[in-house]
């Protein structure tokens, strides 16, 4: 059974336990509603404190290799925290490319008044509790985004490698743009480790900016 780590942020600890409990039946292979696609992974719900700074969560994310969060939408019931999960959620999403992120919360209808996420993203957490074909439908979407984000990432780093084959002499604009923005993608994924040395990638954009450079010139000389 592979092991999906879960990271939860939420100022409720009751809410918490609840989550872990619906969790325990999706693991429980002898009550399990599922089928054998979704029964080989086993969720693990890993608490993070709600009073660490959004760069603290971030670090704990990396330095833990959470393979999704799970957000509450406000923290209204813990006053000795200034965290918002909405702001905290928009900054993860800013950091992370393709990382699953879900906001579980009782106020959905409010959420989608004031912010602006994917329908996907979002569960009410009183139907996930109260209702088993909703909590399966969230803990079947949670383990298909995750296994989407690394087969994106996945994906970057092939074709990445693949560019990185070319000749120097064939590289173009476009090429390079593509080999930079992929690098980009891939470090600030989950992974957040860059796929290219610091001097090949001052090479590649001197030479981005030189190929630039010589169309510009060919283009005023046309003219």
């Amino acid at each position: 059974m592979e092991i999906l780590n879960i990271a939860i942020l939420d100022d409720s600890q009751s809410k918490i336990t609840r989550i872990k409990t619906k969790f325990s039946q999706h693991n429980d292979k002898e009550t399990s509603l599922y089928d054998e696609r979704y029964t080989k992974y086993k969720l693990n719900l890993c608490q993070i404190d709600v009073e660490k700074s959004c760069n603290e969560i971030i670090a704990e994310i990396l330095k833990n290799n959470f393979d999704a969060i799970i957000i509450d939408y406000d923290f209204t019931s813990f006053a000795k925290t200034s965290n918002n999960g909405i702001i905290i959620a928009k900054t993860i999403e800013e950091k992370f490319c393709e990382y699953p992120l879900f906001i579980l919360t009782a106020y959905e209808e409010r959420l989608f008044e004031n912010e602006v996420f994917d329908v996907y993203q979002i569960y009410n957490y009183d139907n996930y509790i109260n209702n088993d074909e909703v909590a399966k439908e969230f803990h079947i979407h949670i383990i298909e985004q995750i296994l989407k984000s690394k087969k994106q990432i996945g994906l970057w780093e092939a074709e990445l490698k693949d560019l990185l084959t070319i000749p120097k002499n064939e590289i173009t604009v476009e090429i390079t743009s593509r080999i930079l923005d992929l690098d980009s993608k891939i470090e600030n994924s989950i992974d957040g480790i860059s796929s290219l040395s610091t001097k090949l990638k001052e090479d590649l954009y001197s030479n981005k900016l030189d190929k630039l450079l010589q169309q510009a010139n060919k283009l005023l000389q046309e003219e």
